[in-house]
């Protein structure tokens, strides 16, 4: 009997403390996922005295999947719009980045969102033949020509015509592994690549897109939440990489302290797992959570995702 009493209190101890921890981190270091899953951040100390992030969406009629598969619009490679749709069904007019955005059809992650929740953004191609067919197939968003660098420099761009399957990229970003297997016909010196310039995305963001929106506003005599100034912070919904093997070049251009997202999702580098590894500490030190590793992309959502979409979501 008193060994039976000594485990009660014991096993009332332990259930208290679990308890209090719990009830603790849910109100200090938890995320709630769209399916109420509670999720532990990642370590990086947020900035609690900067100002929440603020979205554009405006809460719209849910639609099911198999509505949505009706329609036929769903683009993405390996089913990535539909695991997007988790975290933003029902949510209209949000704002996207896609960058390898193609002819804006094949493989997006963004082609759903316009035309099924009226939603726009920045789309950046650095292939002359896809930004072609781009402008055509998604006039309505900032289209972008160009490769997207760290730093501002001129780089070469290259597209093989020895496979199949068309795998354009820049040279000096690319493994000599990828070379290898994607590029067999890159001449060693080169030559046969063309020079591009190559922009940071902060750049694009504060010298296209800002100001179309901003050129927008005033020809539809209209207000929006989206900032319309390069000193003002601008929340976009999700960023969409693909940059073959660019990837960390691409994130280390964006000035965090001025750009957010609610959801990171990228290509992962099949022959590169060091760079990886630095992609996601890097984004784990700006204050977004690793979520998953899914069908060659990695899945980052922003630590505060929960408060940003607060005031729609839990409508």
């Amino acid at each position: 009997m008193k060994l039976n009493n000594q485990l009660g209190i014991t096993c009332l101890m332990v259930i208290a403390i679990v308890v209090f921890t719990l009830n603790n981190n849910r109100n200090n270091t938890y995320l709630r996922s769209p399916e109420t899953a509670i999720m532990p951040v990642a370590t990086a100390t947020v900035d609690m005295t900067r100002p929440l992030p603020i979205t554009s969406v405006q809460t719209c009629p849910r639609k099911s999947l198999p509505q949505i598969r009706q329609l036929k619009i769903n683009k993405s490679q390996s089913g990535e719009d539909f695991v997007l749709l988790r975290w933003f069904n029902g949510l209209c007019q949000g704002t996207f980045i896609e960058l390898g955005a193609l002819d804006g059809i094949k493989f997006s992650n963004s082609y759903l969102f316009e035309f099924a929740l009226q939603w726009q953004g920045l789309l950046v191609e650095i292939t002359p033949p896809s930004f072609a067919a781009l402008q055509k197939n998604r006039p309505n968003n900032v289209l972008v020509h160009a490769g997207v660098c760290e730093q501002r420099q001129t780089i070469h761009y290259y597209n093989s015509t020895a496979n199949k399957t068309a795998v354009p990229g820049i040279v000096e970003f690319a493994s000599q592994q990828f070379r290898q297997r994607w590029w067999p016909d890159l001449k060693a010196d080169w030559s046969n690549s063309v020079e591009m310039e190559c922009i940071p995305l902060q750049e694009i963001i504060e010298e296209h897109y800002l100001p179309a929106i901003k050129l927008k506003q005033h020809i539809h005599n209209g207000t929006s939440r989206v900032a319309t100034a390069t000193n003002e912070a601008v929340h976009f919904d999700f960023l969409s990489l693909d940059v073959e093997g660019a990837e960390d070049q691409v994130l280390r251009s964006i000035d965090f302290d001025k750009v957010s997202f609610g959801i990171v999702l990228l290509e992962a580098d099949d022959y590169n797992e060091l760079k990886n590894l630095a992609v996601r500490v890097f984004l784990e030190s700006k204050g977004y959570l690793f979520l998953k590793s899914e069908q060659r992309s990695y899945w980052f959502v922003h630590r505060q995702f929960d408060q940003i979409y607060r005031h729609v979501l839990h409508q």
